[in-house]
Formats: C-alpha cells, structure tokens, sequence
C-alpha cells in the first residue's frame, strides 16, 4: 500500500500544525476536523497548588488564558500538551512522554504524598487522573476549562479522499478516535482503502474495535511520531 494521503480530524489549531508537517513531508493532507473546541470560563485559584497537569494541547491553552501564572511547574502528557504549554509561556515542563496512565506513573515517581496538583482538563477525559493516583496520597483538583463539540461529518473533500482511497487518518486522541468512527459510521461502512496512525494504545483501540486495519501506533505522542506510523505503513512519499 502506498499512499501520499494523509486525513487529519483533530480540532484547530491543532489540525493546521499537523497539516503543515505533513505537507513538509511531501504528504497532500485533507483536513477534516471532527470537534470543536469551546473555551470554558473558570476560576482558577493556585494557593497552596504545587504543579498544574496538563493532559492535552487543548487543556495547555485553555488553561494559559485563565490565569497570566507561569512559574508553576508542569507535567504534561506528552510532546504536543508539552509544546502547547510551552507556547503558552509555561517554563517548567516534564513531559511524561506517555499516556494518562503513563503520566500518573511520572508522579506518583516523582511527587512526595500530599502534594496539590491541579489538573487543567476538558469536560470529558479518558482516564481519570485522580482515580490513576488514587492511594499514592496526592491529591488532583481538577479544573474543567474547555469542552469538545463532535462535528458529525467528514467535509467534502475528505469524502471524495474516503471514497478514492487510499488514505491514512492520523488519530490524536481516544475521544479523536471515536469521533472518527462514528463519522465512518454515519457514511455506512468503512472504506476499504483506510488506515490509521494512532498517538497511543488508547486512540488505536477504537478504531481496531471498529474493524479499520491496519492501526499503527506512533512511538512517541507527537505528529513527528504520528507521521513516522504513517510512514511504516506504507504511506512514505517517493523520494523522502
């Protein structure tokens, strides 16, 4: 299978990001954004709060136009919530380099019992940081400071993209995910031609469950680490 198309549903502005380093790669990407992002207004208070966890990009600028902090130490999930936060003005990050679960290890390893994290996060999550620390004696306070509307439908050309195949989708998230599939369900089927790159094991689940194969999982949580998946699956444009 070879392809040079690459379908990237993950909100703005993440999306444009991952479709510039795609078409630096010589990749012809179609952008399909499956959600919305709205920011919430939220009352931030950091007494007594020893380091904020960041588990998306979204979370990482939504959080940063609350409150105009930035010397608190960061635990971020991975490279992109890692660079949003530093775009933000964040100087302190530790990127766990992971998942939720992959995050909750880093503290709970580096963090002493009775720490106060806040966990700038979206109204719904994957995996529940609090729940992951529970018994380690570190207290998360969760801060809810964006939410995510599904965008039920592929845009045009996206659909002709589906239709022609072959194509790869580059899968960011588990929620990404299941909004993939469920826009692949309202067309009816799953087109024969795609296949996935996913950030982690979590966001490949899905779409494995759903019958698309095959999934590749990126090495590292990054677009540089989606579009390396993309590339053993075959899809590495001629010449690079």
């Amino acid at each position: 299978m070879s392809t040079e198309r690459i379908l990237i549903t993950r909100t703005e502005p993440g999306a444009s990001k991952t479709a510039n380093l795609a078409t630096q790669r010589g990749y012809s990407p179609v952008v399909s954004p499956l959600a919305r992002v709205e920011m919430l207004h939220a009352d931030v208070s950091l007494d007594a709060i020893d380091a904020v966890a960041l588990t998306s990009p979204n979370g990482a600028r939504a959080f940063a136009r609350l409150t105009p902090e930035r010397s608190l130490p960061v635990l971020a999930v991975g490279g992109a919530t890692a660079e949003a936060a530093r775009e933000a003005g964040f100087t302190e990050i530790t990127d766990a380099d992971s998942d939720a679960a992959g995050l909750a290890q880093l503290i709970s390893d580096r963090m002493m019992p009775g720490t106060r994290i806040l966990h700038a996060r979206g109204e719904i999550v994957a995996r529940d940081l609090s729940g992951l620390l529970a018994g380690h004696g570190i207290l998360v306070l969760p801060l809810i400071v964006y939410r995510t509307h599904a965008v039920s439908s592929f845009t045009e050309p996206a659909r002709a993209a589906l239709q022609q195949g072959p194509v790869i989708a580059t899968v960011h998230s588990p929620g990404g995910a299941n909004r993939l599939v469920a826009a692949l369900e309202a067309l009816g089927s799953i087109p024969a031609g795609l296949f996935a790159a996913a950030i982690s094991p979590a966001a490949a689940e899905p779409l494995r469950a759903a019958g698309i194969a095959p999934v590749e999982i990126a090495d590292a949580p990054t677009d540089a680490g989606l579009l390396d998946a993309a590339d053993r699956l075959g899809g590495e444009p001629e010449g690079q």
